[in-house]
Parts: structure tokens; sequence; C-alpha cells
């Protein structure tokens, strides 16, 4: 899962830590080693490296010079500094490279393997908050995508305990309207389809609906969709995945991303809230 260079100009040394610990149980899937900072940014040519070990007094280039390179390069890498001596320059530089630890030669490899453990676990949960969080960003767009600013607003303005029944004496429009209600777990639910079923023009239709409701056709369908997934979150225990499903949508992130939109809550916090 996670990539490791070891860059240490004693081979002593990267021998030992190389073959010296199980790297496969701190989640290191792959390890590389250097003698020096320019062999290691070599190495880094086909090489991204997650951690990295560094000795800090090295010829040629040695941790610290090494350590602002692979910043500029790889920022995510998190280096852990090995050192038999260090100075004061030695430790600022460190602390302004963000360098995660630091390890006094001779090294003990349990040692090495605690910071590294904690470390790999760190990065790990950064990558996953990080990919929750594109995912996220990813659900919104879609929202974004079916809705205006305008409809997105009266999702989230509208009382989610009240049951949207719009007043309308156009018989058109209340046929759209019960159709939907009777017809919100179809997947395939949609203003074309609605349009369809009542033989008129698309266009036309979302402009009497808008007019004759205030509300777009869209935001109805979602509407009903969210207010009765309310309903089944509040009185069975049924999973979450199942409850989109039943009210119409595949995708069980993308239910929570647009009822957390629309309610405030995300589903498991409603239920929650309901069971109090």
């Amino acid at each position: 899962m996670l990539k490791l260079l070891i860059v240490d100009d004693e081979k002593m040394t990267r021998d030992t830590l190389f073959s010296g610990i199980e790297w496969e149980s701190l989640n290191i899937t792959e390890v590389k080693t250097a003698k020096n900072g320019l062999d290691a940014l070599a190495v880094c040519e086909d090489f991204t490296p997650d951690i990295c070990l560094c000795d800090i007094k090295m010829p040629k280039m040695n941790g610290i010079q090494l350590g602002f390179c692979l910043k500029d390069r790889f920022p995510q890498c998190k280096t852990v500094y090995l050192s038999g001596y260090c100075d004061k320059d030695d430790l600022k530089s460190a602390i302004e490279l963000g360098a995660v630890s630091y390890i006094e030669k001779p090294i003990s490899l349990s040692e090495v393997r605690d910071v590294i453990n904690k470390t790999a676990a760190q990065i790990l949960i950064d990558k996953q908050c990080a990919e929750s969080l594109q995912k996220e960003k990813e659900l919104l767009k879609r929202i974004k995508a079916q809705f205006s600013e305008e409809e997105l607003e009266a999702l989230i303005n509208e009382n989610p305990e009240r049951r949207t029944l719009p007043e309308t004496n156009n018989p058109t429009i209340q046929k759209a309207v019960e159709y939907i209600n009777d017809n919100y777990a179809d997947p395939d639910l949609s203003v074309s389809k609605v349009a369809d079923i009542l033989f008129m023009n698309k266009s036309y239709l979302c402009t009497l609906f808008k007019k004759e409701t205030g509300d777009t056709i869209n935001v109805y369908i979602t509407r009903s969709r969210i207010e009765a997934a309310q309903k089944l979150i509040s009185e069975d225990r049924i999973p979450i995945y199942e409850v989109a499903d039943r009210v119409g949508i595949n995708d069980s992130n993308y239910f929570s991303t647009l009822f957390k939109k629309c309610t405030g809550l995300s589903p498991s916090e409603y239920r929650e809230a309901g069971s109090k």
C-alpha cells in the first residue's frame, strides 16, 4: 500500500533496515535504498516514496538537502531522520521540513518499527480522508448539476416534516403530482418521463408546473423521495442503502449526500435523532 525509501551512506545500516523489519506488517509494500541524497533522487525518477527514512550526515547531498528536494517534488512524503549526532541548524531545518520524527544512532529496530508504524497509519488515515473528501465533492457536483441554486435553496428551506402536496386546481399538474407520488421509487423517474406519461411537451410542462406550484418538477421529485426516505428511516431499521433503493436512488453515497443537503442531517444522524 505504501512505499518506503531508505537513504544512508552506511551499507550495513541500509541492509539492516531493509531486511531487519517485516515491512509488509506495517503496510509498507515496496522498499528501496539509496546511499546518499543524489542517489535517492535518481531512485525517485521512477519511485514515489510515501516515507523517507533518511540519514542526515551523508556525502554529496545530505539528508536536509534531500528533504528540501523531496518536499518540493513529493510534498506528501513523510521524512524520518536518522543520525548519530545533530547540531541545532540541522534540527531547525528538520522542523522546517516537517520531519515526523528523529531517531538516534545506533538505531534500534524496535524504535524504527514503532515510528514507521505510527507514520504509516497516519498516512493511510490522511489518504482515506482525502478520498472521502473527493467523493463528497464529486457527489456535490452531481447534485449541483441536477439542480439550480434556486432549486437547492427550495429543498433546504422546506420543512422536512411536512408532506409536500402542491395546491393546484390545474388537472394536468394534479396528474403529474399524483404520478410522482405513486412512482418516486422508480429510479428512472424524470421530468421527461412525467411529460411522456402526460403526452406533453417537456418544456411546457416544466413551465406550467413551476407556475402552478412554485417549484420545479426536479425539486418535487427529490422532495418526495427524501420525505419517503425520512419515514422509512424513522419507522424501520432497514439499512440506509436499502432506503436509498426504495426511494429510487441506486447510489447510496449520492443518496446520503443529497439527504444531508436537504435535511441538514445524514441518514444515520436522522435515524439517531428520531430514536431519542
